[in-house]
């Protein structure tokens, strides 16, 4: 199967406004640094539709494919157009039903398995986010996807490309005498980075620019002896995401190195392991629900069985790290936040350095009180910002979504079709899992 993504830009509707997008038929300079690999073609039924093509892949050979077939370029015209006309006079777009009919009716000779995104709307044209279908076309098979609103593709367009810049140009470098190395390291100052990120960026802006930082261990001792910085270029929302970044990162290394990855894994222990603590707020319990105009509290209570369960259906088979049961029993610990008075459950990854798998054991002077408390300032300065860094997580994980905008140096992860808000603080990640993707949990299992 050839797979296409791409979006229908329509001239009569661009804002041309300072800092504004049209709601549909604009395709924003953002959403284009989402691909290296925009190609543009004008429909050849109106003049006014432009078809950028932003990814062509063929899964049978795992080939990015830099062309598209005339007879499916001609398709995607049709269709466009036909949607475009559909939304400005006759406006059977506005109901999913009525215009799934209406497509199979004018083009179920030639397409099938159709899907339509969400009916988006300015009062007078409504029109879907996406469509996507299946054709068949000189015996091959495409999968077609083509967005008409901008906010609906820069949420949800799955491709990404990710491109890093290293500390330093030759990797097998690392493997030199450790104060040999911090010279080496010491050397790139952020200017010399910076002339190394425009250069691998050439004439693609990125859609954003990470800098991640991870200590380089002395291969004797694991001593921490020094923080390395790794630049990485991301092109596409979707690669703005811990595990595929670390991905990125180790697969450039292996790539670009002779030393075996159990020799990398000695010095870059926290790039090459996950380090780490899951946090699952109880966003399903509640004391007291909520009202029309008043918002509920959750539950603190929290029973043994059902957390069990939770975290073993969450962890226990998850990727890219398994929680073995033994792992799971041992170390879950619970506790109650002030926030909303939320349940929490917490467990460390079974990769975590120095044995470290109960939040118990990596703050031991710990105490669930407000910041605002006089027994906060109890704590060491440590646990206070780890204390500080959690409830920033737990309050922002309530209402994120996919492509919520977060604060800076906090990020996302999705695992197993599970979101959770990401920051990095005293060496380890501390991930809490949002709310809208929470599954609701009962003792009936």
């Amino acid at each position: 199967m050839i797979v296409i993504k791409g979006f229908v830009e329509n001239d009569k509707y661009l804002s041309n406004n300072y800092r504004t997008i049209a709601p549909f038929g604009e395709f924003s300079v953002n959403s284009k640094t989402y691909s290296k690999n925009l190609y543009m073609y004008k429909n050849t039924i109106n003049s006014d539709l432009t078809f950028t093509s932003c990814s062509v892949f063929d899964d049978a050979n795992g080939n990015v494919e830099t062309t598209i077939n005339s007879l499916v370029l001609k398709q995607i015209d049709i269709i466009s157009e036909f949607i475009y006309h559909e939304a400005t006079t006759k406006q059977t777009t506005r109901d999913e039903v009525v215009l799934f009919k209406t497509i199979m009716d004018n083009f179920g000779h030639i397409i099938r398995f159709v899907k339509i995104g969400n009916i988006i709307n300015n009062v007078y044209i409504f029109i879907p986010e996406f469509l996507e279908w299946e054709t068949i076309i000189n015996n091959k098979t495409y999968l077609i996807r083509i967005w008409f609103t901008n906010n609906s593709f820069s949420e949800q367009y799955d491709d990404f490309e990710i491109t890093v810049i290293p500390p330093i140009e030759r990797l097998d470098d690392f493997f030199l005498p450790e104060a040999l190395l911090k010279k080496k390291v010491e050397v790139e100052n952020d200017t010399s980075q910076m002339e190394k990120v425009q250069l691998a960026r050439e004439l693609f802006p990125e859609t954003m620019l990470k800098a991640e930082m991870y200590d380089f261990h002395s291969k004797n001792t694991q001593e921490v002896m020094f923080s390395t910085t790794w630049h990485v270029l991301i092109y596409g929302i979707a690669g703005n995401d811990i595990d595929k970044i670390k991905e990125a990162i180790c697969s450039y290394i292996l790539n670009n190195s002779t030393h075996t990855r159990d020799e990398w894994v000695k010095i870059l222990p926290e790039l090459f392991k996950h380090n780490e603590f899951v946090i699952i707020p109880r966003w399903d319990l509640y004391a007291i629900p909520d009202r029309v105009v008043t918002a509920g509290v959750h539950s603190a209570l929290l029973s043994t069985y059902e957390s069990g369960f939770l975290v073993t259906e969450w962890l226990q088979n998850a990727t890219p790290v398994k929680y073995p049961a033994l792992h799971l029993s041992r170390n879950l610990q619970t506790f109650t936040h002030p926030y909303k008075n939320l349940g929490i459950l917490v467990i460390g990854n079974p990769e975590n350095k120095q044995n470290i798998f109960k939040l118990s054991d990596f703050i031991p002077d710990y105490i669930s009180v407000s910041s605002t408390s006089i027994d906060f300032n109890r704590m060491s300065n440590d646990t206070m910002n780890i204390s500080k860094v959690i409830s920033e997580l737990i309050i922002l994980s309530e209402t994120t979504r996919r492509y919520t905008s977060l604060p800076n140096k906090v990020s996302r992860v999705i695992r197993d079709g599970k979101m959770y808000l990401v920051k990095k603080v005293n060496g380890f990640n501390m991930l809490v899992a949002c709310k809208n993707n929470f599954v609701t949990f009962t003792d009936e299992r």
